[in-house]
């Protein structure tokens, strides 16, 4: 036998030890090549398996619980950093704690439960349903696993985008412990730690973590009266009261945005009976207390377009306080609002607070039947309960104040079975899944209230009921045709069933606006998969492959009667994708290229609708018809001892082949009759473009991160860590305006590690944003329609310093 011909049956053996494994391990790799100085092989389950990432024929990144640390990642947000063509951000803007991310084009632009998220996370193989209270801390991961296109057939409905799984560290009974505490700006202080010991020796283990993050807002909030008499303009603050009471002391800053307040642990168990069967119990809470986001006031209409606007200064603002909503309530600074988050006229409250209350609970049983048969039964339990406030105007005028409270719980089970054929010449997992949850969302909306009978108070309470039920079965296979050539096959059928209920009634006398509305949607796709890989060499492997995903549907969130409470079907995805995963130079060099095409049908785009009552909203509809293509392409490099390099650079192309009745010109052409003409071109310029990008999808993304770790004898190490993040332009309508969208930027981090010889000792000096760039996170325009675009910052430059003691 030549050496590359039982280099070969080597792998083929590993590949068939692996797929008999009955307990499917969850833990990254990391054996190391002969010589030390290459590439650690990463072992991923993405597929329900243990594989090689080389060896799988997906785009997928993997980043382990340690590189996560040496790259300052703390959150879910800071994941999208790593990967191509994703972006990973807060919602902000008036959503509350609500968590965006973006796969190839393909995310969420809302945090009602009507609206699915195109990227789902997974934590432990337990689903987030809802992306509001998803910004969870990075807390004792074993690693991360980012899927790239549709994953339809494994993790079925809403995988549109894309996958995020999270893997925790499974108790072993000697495990590693640390403890961490960090100091930075902002008067940060940041606590972390994990510990585990055997229960009962050998059979039972446990393992405990927990984390607390705090730290200040870093947009000011200030006494619009105190600002203009410190500049030396009183007389543009009218009558409106100074809130001296709440300055305390700190000049005209009455509070802070963007604070952080986040308490976080998780406890998990593990039972082996013995070499065939486990049971893991594990539960989680986060009990987030931060502050609203930091949201701000980019720009007011003054040129009297606005109806609602004009009666308010006519009738309230200029009568009550000598003053008009313009311009003047927009702070210089981008770290500075005049929020108020309050209704004088009313006495109501809409609290700068972010709140979330999250937890779970989830049971897994992992019992080898026979040596080529194994079952996994996943049962879960999730729950939050977040309330948030917003002030969208900015301004202490009562303009457009909004209060939310967001209610979820979800029951979730899978069973899997992963077994092989054929003598091992086939790897088979089939399962099914069910999945059931309800959503409550009762708010109340303060718009333009006034105090005169012509134009009554805009007071209104809003109540969402939304009760959902999905369940699926689906199969895939690896069919290994010989010893290079393997073809992939699954196929998922689900169906998916919802019933919304809305409710809109007058805070004043609670009287109903209109009947209370319940509808049904119901939906069911049948996703297939075909994969085609080829193992050239055994450090090059190739792949083609057709996978069709889909998001699920919902209902018009907003409606203004009981004609407008309609639903929209689920979108679709086709993508084909051609692959190649290489490692050269004795595995000093990892290298993948990923390309894709991928066409879009039904997507859900909104529209203009006026029902038989002039009651006005904007309905999503299946009208859409888009094509994406794009290419991806990582790299690890091994450069000498010592020395790493990694990054990705990912282009997206889009194009909208049929907008169908969003298309501008429809609805400039079909709109009622009972619309003047300035409100259908007003209408018209809110929809999507033929020419326009999907929301929050650069064309664009990149990134570059090195790390060098010197000896210095018996005094330990020092590592040097950078990292630098870019984007192309992002737009954050539909309809593409540059004024709610972000220009390309980049951003860098960077830390200094020193750690003793021992290892259980670690001290970091880092640095986030450290070129203080300024950039949107997010925005929300509503220029032409109430007269405000406001938008959320990311943070400005910080540093912090941490001690971690490992044990």
């Amino acid at each position: 036998m030549n050496l590359r011909s039982f280099v070969r049956s080597a792998l083929r053996s590993r590949q068939l030890a692996l797929a008999g494994i009955a307990l499917v391990p969850t833990l990254v790799t990391a054996q190391e090549p002969a010589d030390t100085g290459g590439l650690a092989e990463v072992v991923i389950t993405a597929r329900f398996r243990e594989e090689s990432l080389q060896r799988t024929p997906l785009a997928i990144t993997a980043i382990s619980g340690d590189a996560l640390e040496m790259r300052n990642a703390a959150s879910v947000v800071d994941i999208g950093k790593f990967s191509p063509n994703v972006t990973i951000n807060p919602l902000g803007a008036g959503y509350g704690p609500t968590l965006v991310a973006n796969i190839r084009g393909v995310g969420l632009t809302d945090f009602k439960p009507v609206f699915e998220p195109g990227v789902p996370i997974y934590v432990d193989d337990v689903v987030l349903a809802r992306s509001t209270g998803a910004v969870l801390d990075l807390l004792d991961l074993e690693r991360v696993e980012v899927l790239r296109g549709p994953q339809g057939t494994l993790f079925g409905k809403n995988a549109a985008g894309g996958a995020i799984r999270m893997v925790s560290r499974k108790p072993t009974g000697d495990g590693p412990g640390f403890i961490e505490g960090t100091y930075g700006k902002f008067n940060r202080i940041d606590f972390r730690g994990a510990f585990e010991a055997p229960i009962v020796q050998d059979h039972v283990f446990g393992r405990f973590s927990f984390s607390s993050k705090k730290r200040d807002g870093y947009v000011d909030v200030l006494d619009f009266a105190c600002a203009m008499a410190e500049q030396g303009t009183p007389q543009l603050a009218g009558t409106l009261p100074s809130d001296t009471s709440r300055r305390g002391g700190r000049g005209c800053k009455v509070d802070t945005m963007g604070g952080e307040d986040v308490q976080a642990a998780r406890a998990a168990f593990r039972f082996v009976a013995n070499d065939n069967f486990e049971i893991s119990l594990i539960g989680d809470i986060t009990d987030d207390n931060s502050e609203g986001p930091a949201d701000k006031t980019l720009d007011i209409n003054e040129t009297g377009s606005i109806a609602l606007l004009n009666r308010f200064n006519q009738q309230v603002a200029g009568p009550r306080y000598g003053v008009q909503f313009d311009r003047r309530f927009i702070t210089g600074s981008p770290y500075a609002s005049y929020s108020s988050f309050e209704d004088p006229i009313n006495g109501l409250e809409t609290p700068n607070i972010s709140h979330v209350l999250h937890w779970g609970v989830s049971s897994t049983a992992d019992w080898k039947i026979t040596d080529t048969l194994a079952m996994k039964l996943i049962l879960a339990h999730r729950k939050f309960d977040a309330e948030f406030g917003r002030d969208s105007d900015g301004s202490p005028l009562p303009i457009n104040h909004t209060f939310d409270r967001f209610v979820h719980d979800q029951d979730s089970a899978e069973l899997r079975f992963n077994g092989t054929m054929f003598g091992g010449r086939t790897d088979w997992t089939a399962g099914a899944f069910w999945f059931q949850a309800t959503d409550f969302q009762p708010n109340f909306v303060i718009l333009y209230p006034n105090e005169t009978p012509a134009f009554p108070q805009a007071l209104i309470d809003r109540i969402d009921n939304q009760d959902s039920d999905n369940w699926a079965v689906f199969l895939h296979t690896v069919n290994h045709l010989t010893d290079e050539l393997a073809l992939t096959a699954g196929v998922r059928y689900t169906k998916d069933k919802k019933e919304f209920t809305v409710i809109r009634s007058q805070q004043s006398d609670g009287s109903l606006l209109f009947p209370v509305t319940t509808a049904t949607a119901e939906a069911s796709r049948t996703s297939p998969m075909l994969s085609l890989s080829y193992q050239f060499t055994p450090v090059v492997n190739t792949y083609v492959s057709w996978q069709k995903g889909f998001r699920g549907g919902g209902f018009n969130p907003r409606p203004a009667s009981a004609a407008q409470v309609t639903s929209f079907n689920p979108e679709d995805l086709n993508s084909f994708e051609v692959g190649v995963k290489s490692e050269l130079f004795e595995r000093r060099l990892r290298l993948n290229l990923a390309t894709f095409y991928v066409k879009y049908t039904d997507m859900q785009l909104p529209s203009v609708f006026v029902d038989a009552n002039n009651a006005v909203t904007f309905p999503p509809l299946n009208a859409g018809k888009a094509h994406m293509d794009g290419v991806e392409l990582e790299f690890e490099a091994a450069v000498f001892e010592g020395f790493r390099v990694e990054g990705s650079v990912g282009y997206l192309g889009f194009q909208y082949e049929d907008l169908g009745r969003a298309d501008p010109n429809y609805i400039l052409n079909n709109s009622p009759p009972q619309l003047s003409q300035a409100q259908r071109e007003a209408n018209a310029r809110a929809a999507p473009c033929k020419e326009c990008r999907p929301i929050r999808a650069p064309k664009w993304t990149s990134n570059l991160g090195a790390q060098y770790t010197v000896g210095l004898a018996d005094r330990g190490s020092l590592t040097f860590r950078a990292d630098a993040k870019y984007q192309s332009r992002v737009f954050y309508s539909s309809n593409n305006f540059r004024r709610a969208s972000q220009g390309a930027y980049t951003l860098v981090d960077a830390n200094i590690g020193w750690t003793s010889n021992d290892n259980n000792w670690t001290v970091t000096l880092l640095g986030t944003n450290l070129t203080n760039r300024l950039y949107l996170n997010g925005a929300l325009d509503f220029l032409e329609s109430l007269g405000t675009n406001e938008g959320q910052y990311g943070r400005p430059r910080e540093w912090g310093i941490s001690v971690k003691k490992r044990f």
